[in-house]
């Protein structure tokens, strides 16, 4: 059986004008994910990153201080794989705030985050009905089939071990097709997915099982403030 570590990138820049970069404790969320890395898995056959800023700020972060904390180990270079990258929250959230009653919508700076996060899942789920796919620059369907080809030739030849670095709606989406989980609840495990948590999976051929989910207990560990979801 080979193994696929996917791991969600650090805090990125909420509410900034430049979302795309890590945060102050997204960069301490990388380094730890990375000694967390070097002491569980020990060493990998290939490593994989989105081209996103944040994946790639939270990769190269990552594997600094897991070769800082495995001197020995020897980590193949950096790949970088566009397919893993998140689906545009900007785009639904722009395309809500048109097409929807400013009763029920209305994104506003003022609101708190709860009230934020609120009109993220309407505009989230109203992304993923099909009826509505042609107002959307990437269709939730186009995304989905983005990120499960990616994962297919992630999962192709005989590498024992790969760490791929992506972001929550990415996993989430993979989690998803793996275990057969429907709208729903795939929106859930994305809304509950933590920066710099590890998920696991295990493969072999066709045959595909999510060893475990959503793993941040490393840094909840350390310092539960080290824990963020957004």
């Amino acid at each position: 059986m080979a193994i696929l570590y996917l791991v969600r990138h650090g805090q990125a820049s909420f509410g900034a004008a430049n979302y795309d970069q890590l945060s102050p404790l997204g960069v301490v969320q990388a380094g730890h994910v990375g000694r967390w890395l070097a002491q569980v898995v020990t060493s990998a056959d290939r490593l994989v990153a989105g081209s996103l800023v944040r994946h790639q700020d939270t990769a190269n972060a990552a594997i600094e201080a897991w070769r800082a904390a495995h001197p020995s180990v020897s980590l193949p270079s950096l790949d970088t794989d566009p397919r893993l990258n998140e689906y545009d929250h900007v785009d639904f959230l722009e395309v809500a705030q048109r097409e929807l009653d400013p009763a029920s919508f209305k994104l506003d700076p003022s609101l708190s985050r709860a009230e934020f996060h609120r009109m993220f899942e309407i505009a989230f789920a109203r992304w993923m009905d099909p009826d509505h796919a042609h107002q959307y620059r990437e269709p939730f369907s186009e995304f989905q089939s983005r990120v499960l080809h990616g994962l297919e030739d992630l999962m192709q030849g005989d590498l024992p071990t790969t760490v791929a670095f992506s972001s929550g709606g990415s996993i989430a989406t993979i989690v998803q097709a793996i275990m057969g989980l429907d709208r729903t609840r795939m929106m859930a495990v994305n809304t509950l997915m933590a920066n710099a948590a590890v998920t696991k999976l295990v493969f072999s051929g066709k045959r595909r099982s999510v060893a475990f989910l959503n793993n941040y207990g490393f840094l909840e560990a350390l310092d539960p403030a080290l824990v963020s979801f957004r």
